[in-house]
C-alpha cells in the first residue's frame, strides 16, 4: 500500500515486531537438471529449490571424468540464483563403470582428483554419486573407500551426497553414509512393476512407499538428517512414463480421462476405460514434503525439474513444520493438512522460500530470472520496516523496489540508508534492484521540484548518480499524486529528462488506478517502461467494500485495467498491484497478522466473497477484508491472460511467503478479452 495512512501504521508495527527471515524446515529442496534435456540452464527456473544437481558426468573405468558440456555455465547460473550447484556422477546406464573404477586404487585416485578439479574449477558446492547400483559386498566395500577418499579430498565444506533406491541394502550403506556422506537422496519411485496397478510413488500403504522406506532406513540406524525423500515429477501410463506437464492437460475431464485420488496410497490417478495413469500432483507432493519435515529428515528432492510446470516444485518447497519424528503422527499430520485446494492453487503449498527462490518451471522459451508469463514480479521493500534486506526473502520476485528516497524541492535527493547493500543483495539473488522515490506524504515536494527547470536538472543528475553508484536497475517515481494539468505537464518533462539521462535503465511509476489516464498516457508512452497500478485501499468510509476486489467493483482489478487499456495505454506497460495486507474496518492489518485469525479458534468466521473474489473474516459486527493465495493467484492469472506486464505487491515484509508465491506462478497468456480472462482466472 502506498497511502500515507498505511505507511504510518506499517512503520509503527515495524518498530514493535521487526520482520524476520522465514526458511523451510526441509533443509534440502533439491532438483535434478538433466543437461541432455535440451533446456538451457539459463532458461530454466529451478527455484525455489536450493540444491540443483547437474545430471550427469560420466566416469570411465580408469577413473577419468570428462567435464560435461555446459557445467561452468550451470554453476554460474545456479550460484547466481542463490542455490547450490552439485555435479551428479553416473546415473542409470552410465553407472556401469563404477564397480571397476571403485575396485582399483589407481582409478580411485584418478577419479578423486578429477572430481576435485571439476569442483574447484567450476565453483561447485559438491558432488552426488549416482551409482545404480552396487550389488555385492565388494562393491559396497569399494564404494566405502571411494567415498572416504572423496571426503578427504573435498573437505568438510563441500557436499557429498548419493542417490540410492529405497530398497538398497541399508546395512551396507550405513558406514558409507555415516562416515562420508552429507545425505542420501532416496529414490522412492518407479514402483510400477510388471504393470500391476501399483502407484508410481506411494506415500503410504505400500512396502515401497515413502513411509515404509523411511522407516526402514531409520531402523537401520541412519540418522534422519542424512535422509532426503525423493519425489517424481512424472508418472506412468501402464509402463510408459509421462511427465507431469504431459499429464496436466488430461486432468480436466474433457480428454476422456477421469481423475480420482487414491486415499490408500495418497496419490492421484487418471483412468480411461482399462488404462490408468499413476502420478503425483501438488496435493501428494505437499504431503510427502510435510511428512519429511515432520520426521525431521534432511529434505526432499525431485527427478526432474524440466518435467514440471512449476506446481510440483512449489508444493515441495514449503515451510512445513518439523515434528515428533513419530511415523504415524507425521503421516496423519501430512495427509490431514493436505487439501484438494493444492491441485488448483499450487502457490498455496508453501509459505516462505528456502534461501533464494524463484518459481520453478522448465519452459525452454522463458528467458527472465522468474518463470512466469508475467514479466514483472515485483515487491516493494520498505527499508524503514527494520528488516534487513539480507534477511528478507523477496524471491520469487524479480523486481525489488527500495522504498523510499525522499526528494527535496530543490531537486536534491539524499542517498537513503543501506541502498548500496540493498542493491548488492538483490542482484546477488538474480533480481533487479530499483529505487522508488517519493511515496505517500514524501511526495509533497514533487510539484515544486517538477515545476523548476533547475530543480529538475538537479534531481535528474542526483538520480543518475545514485543509479550508477549503486548499480541499480532503474528508478520508480511514486508521486502521490499529481492533481493539476500543470503537475502532469511538469511530470512529463521530468520523465523525459530522466529517460534521456538514464538511457535503457528502468523507469516506472506507481499510480493509483483512478489517476487520470489521459494525463498519464503521454508520460507512459514517451518515457516509462511500465506503471505499477495501485489497485487497493478501497475501504472508503468503512463502507464494507473489499480492500482490493478482482471484479464486481468500479475500483476492481478488472475495471481499472479495462479503463487504462481503453485510454490507449499498451497492455505491456501495465502492472497490477496487489496488497499483502487487509483492513479491519479502517485499520490496516498485515497478512501475517491476519493468518492466525483464519483459524476457527480465533472467533473469526472465514468466507470467500465470490462477487469480488476476495476472502473476508467476520466476527460480530466487525469484518476484515484482505487477500489470500487464492485471490492473489486469480489476479496474477488475470494479468497474464490479459498480456499485461506483470504484478507487484506492497509490501514484502507483510507476507509469510504464501502471497508472494501465489502471484509468482507460471500462468498462461491469453487473448486479452477481459471476460474470458476473468473466467479463466476464477475457474
Amino acid at each position: 500500500m502506498h497511502s500515507s495512512l498505511f505507511r504510518f501504521i506499517a512503520a509503527a508495527i515495524a518498530l514493535i515486531a521487526i520482520a524476520t527471515p522465514v526458511a523451510c524446515n526441509n533443509d534440502v529442496i533439491g532438483v535434478y537438471y538433466p543437461n541432455y534435456s535440451g533446456v538451457d540452464i539459463g532458461n530454466l527456473h529451478f527455484q525455489p529449490s536450493n540444491h540443483v544437481f547437474y545430471a550427469f558426468a560420466l566416469p570411465n573405468t580408469d577413473g577419468s571424468l570428462p567435464a560435461p558440456s555446459g557445467l561452468t555455465e550451470f554453476a554460474q547460473v545456479v550460484n547466481n540464483g542463490g542455490a547450490k550447484p552439485i555435479l551428479s556422477i553416473g546415473g542409470g546406464d552410465h553407472s556401469t563403470n563404477f564397480p571397476a573404477l571403485a575396485a582399483s586404487p589407481s582409478a580411485r585416485d584418478t577419479f578423486t582428483q578429477a572430481v576435485k578439479n571439476l569442483v574447484d574449477q567450476n565453483n561447485l558446492a559438491g558432488v552426488d554419486i549416482d551409482w545404480e547400483f552396487p550389488d555385492t559386498a565388494d562393491d559396497f566395500n569399494n564404494y566405502r573407500l571411494l567415498a572416504q577418499q572423496l571426503r578427504s579430498a573435498l573437505g568438510s565444506s563441500k557436499i557429498i551426497s548419493a542417490a540410492v533406491p529405497g530398497w538398497l541394502s541399508r546395512a551396507s550403506m550405513k558406514p558409507i553414509v555415516n562416515e562420508s556422506l552429507d545425505f542420501v537422496n532416496l529414490m522412492i519411485y518407479d514402483n510400477v512393476y510388471n504393470n500391476d496397478g501399483r502407484p508410481n510413488a506411494a506415500l503410504m500403504g505400500d512396502s515401497s512407499s515413502v513411509q515404509a522406506v523411511v522407516a526402514n532406513w531409520l531402523d537401520e540406524g541412519i540418522p534422519s538428517n542424512k535422509l532426503v525423500v525423493g519425489v517424481p515429477f512424472y508418472g506412468y501410463q501402464g509402463m510408459a512414463a509421462k511427465t507431469y506437464k504431459e499429464i496436466v492437460p488430461l486432468q480436466d475431464g474433457s480428454s476422456g480421462w477421469s481423475y480420482s485420488f487414491n486415499d490408500a496410497s495418497f496419490t492421484p490417478q487418471l483412468t480411461n476405460v482399462n488404462e490408468k495413469i499413476t502420478y503425483d500432483n501438488p496435493k501428494s507432493i505437499a504431503a510427502k514434503a510435510k511428512y519429511a519435515a515432520c520426521m525431521n529428515l534432511r529434505g526432499v528432492f525431485a527427478w526432474e525439474i524440466t518435467q514440471d510446470n512449476g506446481d510440483l516444485v512449489a508444493a515441495m518447497s514449503g515451510d512445513y513444520p518439523s515434528g515428533s519424528g513419530d511415523s504415524s503422527d507425521c503421516l496423519q499430520s501430512a495427509i490431514n493438512s493436505s487439501s484438494e485446494a493444492f491441485c488448483f492453487y499450487p502457490t498455496n503449498m508453501h509459505s516462505f522460500l528456502q534461501r533464494l527462490i524463484a518459481v520453478a518451471v522448465a519452459l525452454a522459451a522463458i528467458t527472465s530470472p522468474i518463470a512466469a508469463n508475467n514479466d514483472v514480479i515485483g515487491v516493494y521493500y520498505p527499508n524503514y520496516a527494520g528488516a534487513d534486506i539480507s534477511n528478507v526473502h523477496f524471491q520469487p520476485s524479480n523486481h525489488v523496489f527500495y522504498a523510499f528516497a525522499f526528494p527535496n524541492t530543490d531537486g536534491s535527493l539524499p542517498a537513503p540508508s543501506g541502498l548500496s547493500h540493498f542493491s548488492q543483495v538483490v542482484r546477488a539473488k538474480g533480481a533487479k534492484p530499483i529505487l522508488s522515490i517519493g511515496g505517500g506524504s514524501h511526495s509533497a515536494n514533487f510539484p515544486a521540484l517538477a515545476a523548476s527547470a533547475s530543480s529538475r536538472n538537479t534531481f535528474v543528475n542526483a538520480v543518475k548518480n545514485l543509479v550508477n553508484q549503486n548499480n541499480l536497475a532503474g528508478v520508480d517515481i511514486d508521486w502521490e499524486f499529481p492533481d493539476s494539468s500543470t503537475d502532469f505537464s511538469n511530470y512529463r518533462v521530468l520523465a523525459q529528462q530522466l529517460r534521456n539521462a538514464l538511457g535503457s535503465k528502468i523507469i516506472s511509476a506507481a499510480v493509483p488506478g483512478w489517476l487520470s489516464r489521459t494525463s498519464m498516457k503521454p508520460i507512459i508512452s514517451e518515457s516509462l517502461d511500465f506503471v505499477n497500478l495501485m489497485i487497493y485501499d478501497n475501504v472508503y468510509n468503512n463502507d464494507g467494500r473489499p480492500n482490493a476486489a478482482l471484479k464486481g467493483d468500479t475500483a476492481s482489478v478488472q475495471a481499472v485495467v479495462s479503463n487504462w487499456l481503453s485510454a490507449g495505454i499498451p497492455a505491456n506497460k501495465l502492472v497490477v498491484g496487489v496488497p499483502f495486507y487487509g483492513y479491519q474496518g479502517m485499520t490496516a492489518k498485515t497478512y501475517k497478522e491476519i493468518i492466525p485469525l483464519t483459524q476457527s479458534s480465533s472467533g473469526w468466521t472465514y468466507s470467500f466473497n465470490t462477487a469480488s473474489f476476495t476472502p473476508q473474516l467476520v466476527k460480530g459486527g466487525e469484518k476484515i477484508t484482505y487477500d489470500n493465495p487464492k485471490s492473489i493467484t486469480a489476479k496474477a492469472k488475470y494479468a497474464a491472460c490479459m498480456n499485461l506486464r506483470g504484478v507487484f505487491a506492497w509490501e514484502v515484509t507483510q507476507d509469510n511467503g504464501d502471497l508472494l508465491k501465489a502471484m509468482s506462478g507460471v500462468y498462461p497468456s491469453g487473448n486479452g478479452d477481459s471476460n474470458t480472462c476473468l473466467q479463466k482466472a476464477t475457474a
